[in-house]
This record gives C-alpha cells, sequence and structure tokens, in this order.
C-alpha cells in the first residue's frame, strides 16, 4: 500500500478517501454524542449540530462528483481533439493542408 497523499483522480469513489472517512466518523460520533441530549432539544440544538455534521461529509461527496465530471470533460475533449488531428479533415480546419 502507497502511504502519503494521493491525487484525488486515483480515487474510484469519495468513500475511499481518507477525508470523507474521517468526516463519517465525525457523523457517527456527533449523533452518538447527541443521543444523550435532553428530549427538548431535539428540534433545536440537536438537530442544528447533526445537520452541521453531516453537510461536512456531504459537501467532500458533492465536491467529488463535481471534480470528477470535470475531469471526465476535460479528458473526453482531449480524447476528441486527438482523433481529430489524426484525420486529413482535422487538420485542414486548422489551415493545414498536405
Amino acid at each position: 500500500m502507497e502511504w502519503g497523499p494521493r491525487k484525488i483522480e486515483d480515487f474510484v469513489g469519495f468513500i475511499e478517501m481518507p477525508v470523507w472517512q474521517k468526516a463519517h466518523k465525525l457523523v457517527l460520533d456527533v449523533y452518538q454524542l447527541t443521543a444523550s441530549f435532553p428530549r427538548d432539544e431535539v428540534y433545536g440544538l440537536t438537530s442544528q449540530i447533526r445537520r452541521a455534521s453531516l453537510s461536512v461529509s456531504a459537501n467532500i461527496a458533492e465536491a467529488f462528483g463535481r471534480f470528477q465530471r470535470m475531469f471526465n470533460n476535460c479528458r473526453d475533449r482531449s480524447l476528441d481533439l486527438s482523433k481529430e488531428a489524426d484525420r486529413p479533415e482535422g487538420l485542414s480546419l486548422q489551415g493545414i493542408h498536405y
């Protein structure tokens, strides 16, 4: 196993990311801790703390998905451009004639 930081594109899913795993553990810990809060705080402080902890892991997952789409779009565009350059008509579109 490789140690140290990994690039985001090395991960298949956000669940593999150590930062998401830590955020998920935070959610579990917060839910366990807030279970002992008074019943009259269920819709107040308890709910606010739980939603805040959930938003951390949700934002990581959302950012991962956004990055993957952006990365895939750039990769696909690069592949399209390389295919275009291989075709004679692609070269003529760029002002190169042979």
